[in-house]
């Protein structure tokens, strides 16, 4: 058995072991926190890689697991801590934490006059929905722990949306979190999402995206686009992530993808280079999208429909 092999081996028992704990209510941390140290995968591969012993590979990694729980047991974002400390008084904040649950709607008013439109979209935690139209610029609506605040600025004629998560300190499950989006079909569409978290589900199909962004820290993804722009670019930096595309047949499509531990399924795709993969219709079709994904631990399926 290769070195290499029991390394990742015994990084995924560690990963795997945290969460039995939880699941067995012997040590609770946020979902939130432990999502976001999805960055020491990268440290772990970069162990992994470096031309050293295996003795100081193993030591690092120890090293780096042990920081690892120490900031996740001491998030500020949400208690963490070994059940049996005192297990009883924690139940009973959470229950009273669970019964306070926020409704929020927000829309702002679309007018003719405007061709083209931004959005910047901190979904947080939770499930985030983005599909549908609507008669106005944008409508948006909330329902679990999270605070959201929406704005609406005007820089040089073009509307600039901002739904920030406001949330200090979750209430209840950070997971009981849902939240949907609508937005005008009529402009085009320049789109930064901060995925947090969240599990987001994303239907564009109908709308002109020019450009869309997501960070997706360890969130679940599935987005669907459409036919409707010469050139779409789609950039997903995602970390521990699900990711399904789905990109229609009648447009040509180029995809560059850096992935690490990723399975990667690519419906109708020619590779052409390491990395690079296009559609068989690529050089001679009008409409085409550009994707550029750098995964870490990712399940990555494009689809053409």
């Amino acid at each position: 058995m290769k070195n290499r092999d029991i390394f990742w081996g015994v990084v995924l028992m560690i990963i795997g072991g945290l969460v039995a704990l939880r699941n067995f209510d012997i040590f609770y941390f946020s979902w939130r926190s432990f999502f976001s140290l999805w960055p020491f995968l990268l440290i772990f591969w970069g162990i992994a890689i470096m031309p050293i012993k295996y003795s100081v590979k193993m030591s690092l990694t120890i090293l780096t697991v042990i920081v690892a729980v120490i900031l996740l047991v001491t998030s500020p974002v949400r208690h963490s801590h070994w059940r049996f400390w005192d297990y009883n008084n924690y139940t009973e904040e959470v229950d009273e934490q669970e019964d306070e649950m926020n409704e929020q709607q927000f829309a702002d008013d679309y007018s003719p006059d405007i061709t083209r439109a931004k959005l910047k979209l901190d979904a947080a935690a939770g499930k985030f929905r983005i599909n549908g139209s609507t008669s106005k610029l944008f409508d948006f609506e909330n329902k679990g722990n999270s605070i959201y605040k929406a704005t609406t600025e005007n820089k040089k004629g073009i509307p600039y949306v901002k739904i920030e998560n406001t949330t200090t300190h979750f209430q209840g499950d950070d997971n009981s979190n849902n939240s949907w989006l609508a937005l005008n079909t009529a402009p085009v569409w320049d789109i930064d999402i901060d995925a947090g978290a969240a599990a987001l589900d994303i239907d564009l199909s109908g709308h002109k995206i020019e450009k869309i962004d997501i960070d997706g820290g360890a969130s679940g993804i599935k987005l669907k686009l459409g036919n409707t722009l010469k050139k779409t670019t789609l950039t997903i930096n995602a970390g521990a992530a699900g990711i399904k595309i789905r990109v229609p047949r009648e447009s040509a499509c180029q995809v560059k993808a850096t992935t690490v531990l990723s399975s990667i399924d690519f419906d109708d795709f020619n590779k052409i280079d390491k990395n690079l993969y296009q559609t068989p219709n690529f050089s001679d079709t009008t409409n085409q999208i550009f994707i550029n994904i750098d995964a870490a631990v990712s399940g990555l399926k494009i689809i053409r429909y």
